[in-house]
């Protein structure tokens, strides 16, 4: 382009506009080297997320089957508590009530 402009073929206001396009072109590119450099680093983060997926879900499975194991030992447990029935030698009417639930009682 110096050389056209040399020659008189082409004003030296077109060389500088030649020029500044040049520069706004490399700028283009290396900020889309950038925007690419960007975008496969999300990429390799979503691929081990992705990967990383199954291990949580068979963890979320397992925390589950645990929770509902406990649910289902605490309604045997409170069941069983409150199943628990008391047998008089005579019949007759319940007067008062001693005892209350879950309270610890002596024999006799």
């Amino acid at each position: 382009m110096q050389q056209l402009a040399a020659d008189k073929y082409v004003s030296q206001l077109q060389v500088q506009q030649q020029h500044t396009a040049q520069l706004q072109a490399q700028a283009d590119v290396q900020l889309l080297e950038r925007q690419a450099t960007q975008t496969r680093r999300h990429i390799v983060q979503l691929q081990q997320a992705r990967q990383e997926l199954p291990g949580q879900r068979l963890a979320s499975q397992a925390n589950l089957s645990r929770d509902q194991a406990l649910l289902e030992q605490e309604r045997l447990e409170t069941q069983t508590r409150s199943a628990l029935a008391i047998k008089s030698p005579t019949q007759g009417i319940v007067a008062t009530q001693l005892g209350k639930p879950g309270q610890a009682v002596q024999a006799g």
